[in-house]
């Protein structure tokens, strides 16, 4: 079984960014500095928290999946994956790549900040750990 989820180290600094952020905004002098300084806070305080709540976002195992995403969560057995795919587009001058996971009804899309790892990677260690019985092909 191998588990996938935001990096311990990136949820720490988002925590510490929160609370530096906070701190900040308490000490503003301006309205404007405060509610910039509030909302940077608040949203890297969520960053920070999905980090504990949703880790491992992805599990992979003999029986299947393993997902947990603010968007659901659950078992998905071999079978129900019907694709794994990188998807690499250019984004600013650099290359953003997804794992892809299609289940016929439902894409999972997961980012290399979700996984904590490159997307390609992943994608080698389900391929490795996916049964050769599946009954949908690897795209």
């Amino acid at each position: 079984m191998v588990r996938y989820g935001p990096a311990r180290a990136s949820t720490a600094a988002a925590a510490v960014g929160a609370v530096v952020a906070a701190g900040l905004a308490i000490g503003a002098d301006d309205r404007p500095g405060r509610l910039l300084f509030a909302l940077a806070s608040a949203a890297v305080a969520l960053l920070a928290l999905r980090g504990v709540v949703y880790f491992p976002a992805l599990t992979v195992s003999a029986t299947g999946l393993a997902v947990q995403s603010p968007g659901g969560s659950g078992a998905v057995p071999w079978p129900r994956v019907e694709a794994v795919r990188v998807d690499e587009r250019p984004r600013l001058g650099l290359i953003a790549r997804t794992l892809e996971i299609d289940l016929g009804d439902e894409l999972l899309v997961f980012g290399r900040y979700t996984l904590g790892a490159d997307p390609r990677d992943v994608a080698g260690v389900i391929s490795a750990l996916r049964p050769a019985n599946s009954s949908h092909p690897e795209a």
